[in-house]
C-alpha cells in the first residue's frame, strides 16, 4: 500500500541499483528503436501518474491529484496536465493479439486434420486446396499471402522446407527477430510479464514462481551448444506447459451459461541470458537467398 509504505535508505539504494539495471536495458531498446530520451521521460512520468492513481484508488476508493503529486514527487500542475489527457495516456490493456505466425503454428498443432497418427504436427505441402500451409494461412493468416507467411516462419526458424516443397514444423514457439512491430509487441508483453511477477513477489506472501540459473565462467566456444540445448529443452518444456494450461482451461469452462467471473490471463515464461562482451566483433550475416517455390501439378499433395 502506497500510504503505509516506508522504505529505509539501504532498501531505497538497493531499489535504485536494481532499477538502474532495468533502465539500462530499456535505454538500449529506446536507442535501437529511435526513441528519444525526452519522449521516454514523458512516457515514464505519465506511467508513474497512472500507476500511482490506480494504487491510491485501490486503497481509498479515490485518488486526488494532490495525493498523486505527493507520492510521485511531481508538481501538482504536471500531474494535472498528465491526468487531463485521460485515455490518451492509458496503455493498451487488452490481451495482446497473437502474431499471425503464432496463430498458424497453434492451428497446426491443435487441428486434428494437420496431425499425424502419433498426434504430432504432420508434414504438409506448401500449396494445396486442403491440408496444406496455403489452406492454414487462408484460415488463420488474416489475408497474408502464403509465400509471405512462409518467409516469416522461415525467418523465425519455426519450419523447414524440403526439396518436394513440403513443410515440416520445428517449434511451437515463434521467436521474432529484427526491429518489427511483432518483435516489439512480443518484447513489451514478455518483459512486462516478467517484471510484474518480480514486483508481485516483492510485496506478497504468496510469491509466483520465478527462477533462473547461470554460470560466471562459461567458455565462449560452449555457448552455441548451450543455446541449442536451452532452445530444445525450453521448447519441450513450453509445449508441455501449453498442453497443461489449455487442458485445465478447457475442463474448467462452464458447459451452460457464461460465467460472470471474467477470465484472468495466466502463463509461464522461460528465460535464458548471456552477458555480452564489451566490444562486439560480430559481422553482418549475408542475407540468405530466397528459395524459389512454384506450384507443381500433382506434387503438392501428400
Amino acid at each position: 500500500m502506497l500510504s503505509a509504505r516506508t522504505i529505509d535508505t539501504a532498501t531505497k539504494e538497493a531499489a535504485l541499483a536494481a532499477i538502474t539495471q532495468v533502465i539500462e536495458s530499456i535505454a538500449e531498446i529506446l536507442l535501437i528503436s529511435g526513441i528519444s530520451a525526452t519522449d521516454a521521460c514523458q512516457l515514464m512520468r505519465a506511467s508513474t501518474v497512472r500507476v500511482a492513481a490506480r494504487e491510491l484508488g485501490d486503497e481509498t476508493g479515490k485518488a486526488s491529484k494532490s495525493r498523486v503529486a505527493i507520492v510521485t514527487g511531481l508538481s501538482r500542475s504536471e500531474v494535472s496536465r498528465l491526468w487531463s489527457k485521460g485515455k490518451e495516456n492509458e496503455p493498451n490493456t487488452k490481451i495482446p493479439k497473437q502474431s499471425r505466425s503464432q496463430r498458424i503454428i497453434d492451428a497446426w498443432f491443435d487441428s486434428p486434420r494437420y496431425l499425424s497418427k502419433t498426434g504430432e504436427p504432420d508434414l504438409i505441402p506448401v500449396f494445396g486446396r486442403s491440408r496444406s500451409l496455403e489452406h492454414l494461412v487462408k484460415l488463420h493468416g488474416g489475408g497474408i499471402p502464403v509465400r509471405a507467411m512462409l518467409d516469416e516462419l522461415l525467418s523465425i526458424d519455426a519450419v523447414e522446407v524440403d526439396d518436394r516443397q513440403h513443410v515440416r514444423i520445428k517449434s511451437r514457439v515463434a521467436i521474432h527477430k529484427g526491429i518489427r512491430a511483432a518483435s516489439l509487441n512480443s518484447l513489451g508483453t514478455r518483459a512486462s510479464d516478467l517484471l510484474q511477477t518480480l514486483a508481485h513477489n516483492l510485496t506478497n506472501d504468496s510469491p509466483f514462481f520465478e527462477g533462473s540459473t547461470f554460470v560466471c565462467d562459461a567458455d565462449a566456444k560452449s555457448l552455441p551448444l548451450i543455446r541449442r540445448e536451452v532452445r530444445s529443452r525450453g521448447t519441450t518444456f513450453i509445449n508441455g506447459i501449453d498442453e497443461l494450461l489449455h487442458g485445465i482451461s478447457a475442463k474448467s469452462k462452464p458447459t451452460g451459461r457464461k460465467s460472470s467471473q471474467s477470465g484472468r490471463r495466466a502463463g509461464v515464461g522461460v528465460f535464458y541470458f548471456e552477458e555480452r562482451p564489451s566490444k562486439s566483433n560480430s559481422k553482418l550475416a549475408n542475407k540468405a537467398k530466397r528459395k524459389y517455390l512454384r506450384r507443381l501439378p500433382g506434387r503438392n499433395r501428400i
